[in-house]
C-alpha cells in the first residue's frame, strides 16, 4: 500500500469516518442464474441460440434440433420434408430380366403404403418428391418403405418393407442411407426441417 492511501485511510479512520471497500462482483453462475449464462449474463435458456440451465454456460443447438425445456434436443411435433431420394437396384430379378422384353426395371417408392413417383426403365433411380412427417414417427420406427418394380399386370417387388428408423445422427446429416438389401445395391432417403 503506498504512502498516500495508508495516510489518507488513516486520517478517515481518526475522524471517525469508515473506510468501505465495494465488494467483488457476482457473475453468473448457479448460484444466482436459473437459465443459462452467455458472455456473463443470464438468460433465459429457452432459445436454440442460448439454451441450458442451472447456471451454465448456454449452447446453440444443432441445425436439426429445438431447445426443449432448457436442453437441446429433436422436437417431436417438428415437420420433415422426407424424400426418397435414389435408389441402385440389381441389373437382374433372381437372375431373370425385370421385364418380360428384358428392358430394366420401373422402380419406385411406396412410403407408408403410398406410392411415390415412377422412375422408367432404370437400375438408377432418383426421386425428389417430398411427404411431410413429424419427428416423432420418424423416431420411433412408426413408418415403412419399400420398393417396387411396376409392371403392366403386376408389379414386383424390389425390396421387403421395411421400418424407417431415423436417429438424431441421420437427422443431422441430412439423410439415412442403405446398402446392399434384397435386390437394392443402394438406397438413400433425405430428410429436411420444414421451414
Amino acid at each position: 500500500m503506498n504512502l498516500k492511501v495508508a495516510g489518507l485511510a488513516a486520517l478517515l479512520a481518526v475522524s471517525g469516518c469508515e473506510f468501505e471497500v465495494d465488494p467483488p462482483a457476482v457473475g453468473c453462475g448457479p448460484s444466482n442464474c436459473v437459465g443459462c449464462c452467455q458472455e456473463g449474463v443470464c438468460v433465459a435458456g429457452t432459445a436454440a441460440a442460448q439454451c441450458g440451465a442451472a447456471g451454465a454456460t448456454c449452447s446453440a443447438c444443432a441445425g436439426h434440433q429445438a431447445c426443449l425445456s432448457q436442453a437441446c434436443g429433436m422436437d417431436p411435433n417438428q415437420v420433415w420434408l422426407v424424400t426418397p431420394s435414389f435408389a441402385m437396384v440389381k441389373d437382374t430379378n433372381n437372375g431373370n430380366g425385370w421385364d418380360p422384353d428384358g428392358s430394366s426395371p420401373d422402380p419406385y417408392v411406396k412410403l407408408n403404403g403410398v406410392k411415390g413417383p415412377v422412375a422408367d426403365n432404370t437400375v438408377l433411380a432418383e426421386w425428389t418428391q417430398a411427404y411431410e412427417v413429424k419427428a416423432s414417427d420418424l423416431l420411433a420406427g412408426t413408418l415403412t418403405f419399400q420398393l417396387f418394380d411396376e409392371d403392366t399386370v403386376s408389379d414386383d417387388s424390389i425390396s421387403s418393407a421395411y421400418a424407417l428408423q431415423v436417429t438424431e445422427a441421420d437427422f443431422a446429416a441430412g439423410k439415412k442411407s442403405y446398402l446392399p438389401f434384397d435386390a437394392v445395391e443402394q438406397f438413400e432417403i433425405k430428410f429436411q426441417k420444414k421451414p
